[in-house]
């Protein structure tokens, strides 16, 4: 048995690497879902765009299992701010590149992960070169470039999650395909079968589907993400710590749509959407630690067939 694993997943990914022991490596992820799966695994090849606190503790998640991960490059410099809420990074490594610190610390990591930087134009994020990737992760604020990058994505048929920390709220929105069937239980005997939407259809056709469900909190943090939309369709800013006054014309931005859809409103509901939209671009650590957590792990049962 030790021969067999060795065989099947010892790699020699980093030039600077010799041959590393992957029974050793990947014992635990072995033994809890076996050798064929982390085959899988370790030949998946994930996009990171936008590297933040959030897209971090995927990526982190993902290269710890054995997932390869390509993270693109935006030439940005690593300030104050992305050291103080991103484990990743240090404080020598301030007005450096963050898509190379990143993928330094994500080899360091797991040497057998193959982690590389991709430089390329926006214009050259197109359907050919997407369909190299087992799944693509968007971590923005910017409601265009993530419907832009899962378009794409969708046409490619690569599995694509679109995804922010907004303070102390955070939402992801996935598409995996036009119908997927997830397994309920182990004995893979009971499934559910899920149908997709893009995410502009799902802030827009799917709104009175969810106003029929009573669970209010997750209605009222949908609220915010449409509010956000609603607000960038205006070209209306939600910076850092958005002023009571722009809260509040996005606000009644939302009202207005609710109402032509004959949707109610209440105080709660306006009281949470305002919290979100305070917060919009702001990430707070901890909320990227359990969202990222969540994502990472999800699509890592899409890539690997365990879902």
């Amino acid at each position: 048995k030790k021969e067999t694993l060795h065989k099947l997943l010892t790699m020699e990914k980093s030039p600077e690497n010799d041959k590393i022991d992957a029974d050793q490596v990947y014992d635990r992820q072995l033994r809890l879902w076996g050798v064929e799966t982390q085959k899988k695994l370790s030949s998946a090849k994930v996009l990171i765009i936008n590297y933040n606190n959030l897209t971090s503790e995927i990526s982190k998640n993902l290269v710890l299992s054995g997932v390869n991960v390509d993270i693109v490059d935006n030439q940005e410099e690593i300030t104050p701010n992305d050291i103080q809420n991103n484990f990743f990074f240090h404080p020598d490594d301030n007005g450096s590149n963050k898509a190379e610190v990143a993928v330094e610390r994500l080899r360091d990591m797991n040497p057998l992960a193959c982690c590389e930087v991709v430089i390329k134009a926006a214009s050259e994020f197109d359907v050919e070169f997407m369909k190299q990737f087992s799944g693509v992760i968007v971590g923005s604020h910017d409601f265009s470039q993530m419907i832009s990058f899962e378009s794409v994505c969708i046409e490619a048929r690569v599995p694509v999650y679109v995804a922010a920390v907004c303070g102390f709220f955070g939402f992801v929105h996935l598409y995996i395909r036009d119908e997927y069937e997830y397994h309920i239980d182990d004995s893979r005997k009971n499934s559910k079968k899920i149908t997709y939407t893009p995410l502009e259809s799902s802030l827009t056709d799917k709104l009175l589907d969810l106003n029929k469900t009573r669970k209010r909190g997750k209605q009222y943090v949908f609220y915010g993400v449409l509010a956000a939309y609603l607000a960038q369709k205006q070209n209306i800013s939600l910076s850092d710590e958005a002023s009571e006054e722009t809260v509040g014309e996005v606000l009644n931005l939302l009202k207005d749509h609710l109402r032509d859809l004959d949707i109610d409103t209440n105080e709660n509901m306006t009281e949470i959407v305002a919290a979100f939209l305070q917060s919009y671009e702001s990430e707070f650590a901890a909320v990227g630690s359990v969202l990222g957590g969540q994502i990472a792990q999800d699509l890592i049962k899409v890539v690997s067939g365990i879902a």
